[in-house]
């Protein structure tokens, strides 16, 4: 039987957890700033850390006193606070367009009050191991020959906490079903069914974690060029 898709009206649940994440603009705004003072002032630190370090060479080397105290101080305060600024800003203009487009393909779903319910069946599985926690991530050979991804979360929550990353619940089996927003991407559910897939042990993920592939897409890389990609 090949994967399935329909489209359906979405449930009260599924409906309120799409809300949870229609913040509005102003929260938005909120969130994002909160993110980012922490590291605008760790950037200024860092400045004045450098800044005490040049002055002190400055003096040692060339005799030239370019210090706190020094006349030049007003204007390198103005020049690294608003660099330091304008990089920060750019940053925070950039998250929030993103978070406002998110936002409103959220409300578009919300109004259209329907969902995609994919179901897949699964012939073959295999796990990878990112090496810091210890995260599994499967990866799901359908009936049509492609690869669909799927991130364990609690077993890195097992990893954060010192437990055995392999003890989490998550097991593939060979029914998958798959409730997605349609307009925003967003996944609501995610059901493993039926006879459970074989493991083998996880190998360890040797690629930095920007090559990873998404969960809940199917990956590009074939069935058996995975290991080599990703573990090589």
């Amino acid at each position: 039987m090949v994967s399935q898709v329909k489209t359906r009206p979405m449930t009260i649940d599924e409906k309120e957890l799409l809300s949870s994440d229609s913040n509005n603009l102003w929260q938005i705004i909120r969130n994002e700033i909160s993110l980012l003072f922490g590291p605008w002032v760790s950037l200024i630190l860092a400045f004045i850390l450098l800044w005490a370090l040049v002055a002190w060479l400055g003096r040692l080397l060339f005799d030239i006193d370019f210090g706190w105290d020094s006349s030049w101080a007003p204007l390198i305060w103005i020049l690294a606070i608003g660099l330091n600024t304008g990089w920060i800003g750019y940053y925070l203009v950039r998250e929030i367009y993103s978070k406002s487009k998110s936002r409103q393909s959220i409300i578009a779903d919300l109004e259209a009050n329907e969902v995609k319910e994919y179901k897949l069946e699964l012939i073959a599985a295999k796990r990878l191991q990112e090496p810091e926690h210890g995260g599994l991530i499967y990866f799901l050979l359908t009936d049509e020959q492609k690869v669909f991804v799927v991130y364990d979360y609690e077993s890195q929550d097992l990893g954060v906490d010192g437990a055995n990353p392999l003890e989490s619940s998550l097991q593939p089996g060979n029914e998958l079903t798959i409730v997605r927003a349609p307009k925003s991407g967003l996944v609501l559910c995610r059901h493993f069914a039926g006879s459970p897939l074989t493991l083998d042990a996880p190998r360890t993920i040797t690629v930095k974690p920007h090559l990873w592939p998404e969960s809940e897409e199917y990956c590009d890389t074939p069935w058996t060029e995975l290991e080599a990609k990703y573990a090589g």
